[in-house]
């Protein structure tokens, strides 16, 4: 009979008060298409009755015995390091659509002096559930309406806004990343009721879905203009299925922070908008309508206008096949508007064009934001029309 390995002192610590009055109460299994972590083991804690937390934990028995112990302690507790500092930022800097870093702890997973049992850990604020799970399981998204899915993405596009105007691109903006918080109203009205609260979309079953608060998480992986990290020089550090479309295809731009780095999650953005109304990434959808012989892996030649004109007439033929269609006729024109714009191919011409056109200095996510957040409002107002009609 084959013998479990015996288990880490990161996976032993359920029941576990940690610093701050938390108490690690689940273990968070990966399941299947699950691709959050970079490194570490998740967790759930809880403080007093409602406070809830994630934790991230780490330990060095895998570093100290592989067969470069010093350099893979080295890259482990630097990527800790790195994403404990960015954590600690964003939370002093007050970025609002950010999750909260509630504090770090270490100590000894078995209460001994033995240094293969030392852990550390990350404690951040949780959510419920991630966006990921809203729209697959619970049925959010396609079928929640046109308001719903606005200021989601409106929350989305606010998050990363804030941390490019501190100098930091995320890099792995994708639906498991982007995490419920809390909902705002509640979901009580039907026909005969009165239209409330303002900012409520309706629901599937004829009532209004409340709107629900999202945040962006898992700093991992971002880089930082003014600080080198682990990952700057990479590429693309995230999750390759939800790269951009350059990033397929190996290039990074040398034009610029803005167009090399910025310009990535602007992608990643216009793919979840897609995502939101579909139920699929634009990533997934391209794969049909770009040409055999201009296909990632294929394409020999530069990410060149040729390509881009190729990659451009791709992302449109996608957009009006597939998005499109899932949009109220009132709203096509101005959501369409926005996925082109944060969809375009080309990194430098990515983005708000008014942002971009004062000499590139932006991808201008504050603008897209203001002007979500005002379609999402008057889409509400529209949906709460229809039903006390």
């Amino acid at each position: 009979m084959t013998q479990s390995p015996p288990l880490l002192p990161r996976d032993t610590l359920l029941g576990r008060s940690i610093k701050g009055g938390w108490v690690v109460t689940e273990k968070l299994e990966k399941k299947a298409g699950d691709s959050g972590g970079n490194f570490g083991t998740g967790y759930t804690a809880r403080r007093g009755e409602g406070e809830l937390a994630f934790v991230k934990v780490i330990d060095y028995v895998r570093a100290m015995r592989s067969g470069d112990a010093a350099a893979e302690l080295s890259k482990l507790t630097r990527e800790f390091q790195f994403e404990r500092e960015i954590l600690e930022y964003c939370t002093s800097r007050g970025l609002s659509k950010v999750l909260r870093f509630y504090g770090h702890d270490e100590f000894f997973a078995d209460g001994s002096d033995d240094p293969m049992m030392k852990v550390s850990c990350l404690i951040m604020e949780a959510g419920e559930k991630d966006l990921r799970r809203l729209v697959n399981t619970d049925g959010a998204g396609t079928r929640a309406g046109c308001a719903w899915n606005l200021f989601i993405i409106s929350d989305i596009a606010l998050a990363i806004s804030q941390l490019h105007a501190n100098g930091i691109a995320h890099h792995d903006i994708k639906p498991s990343n982007v995490i419920a918080t809390k909902t705002e109203g509640v979901a009580f009205l039907k026909r005969s009721g009165k239209p409330q609260p303002q900012e409520a979309a309706p629901a599937p079953d004829g009532g209004i879905k409340a709107r629900q608060e999202v945040k962006v998480g898992d700093l991992g992986r971002v880089l930082r203009k003014d600080k080198d990290g682990p990952f700057n020089g990479y590429g693309f550090a995230g999750d390759e299925r939800y790269q951009p479309l350059e990033s397929f295809y190996g290039h990074v731009p040398t034009t610029g922070w803005v167009d090399a780095r910025d310009a990535a999650d602007a992608y990643m953005l216009g793919s979840i908008m897609v995502y939101l109304f579909t139920g699929v990434s634009l990533q997934q959808l391209l794969v049909k309508y770009v040409p055999e012989q201009f296909a990632p892996g294929t394409w020999q030649g530069d990410y060149d206008q040729a390509l881009v004109t190729v990659l451009n007439d791709a992302t449109t033929r996608a957009l009006h096949d597939m998005l499109r269609p899932t949009l109220p006729e009132e709203y096509v024109d101005a959501i369409m508007g926005i996925t082109q714009c944060l969809t375009h191919p080309d990194p430098t011409l990515r983005g708000d064009l008014k942002a971009r056109s004062q000499h590139g200095r932006s991808v201008g996510l504050d603008r897209i934001h203001q002007r979500l957040h005002l379609l999402a409002r008057r889409c509400a107002a529209d949906e709460r029309g229809r039903l006390a009609a």
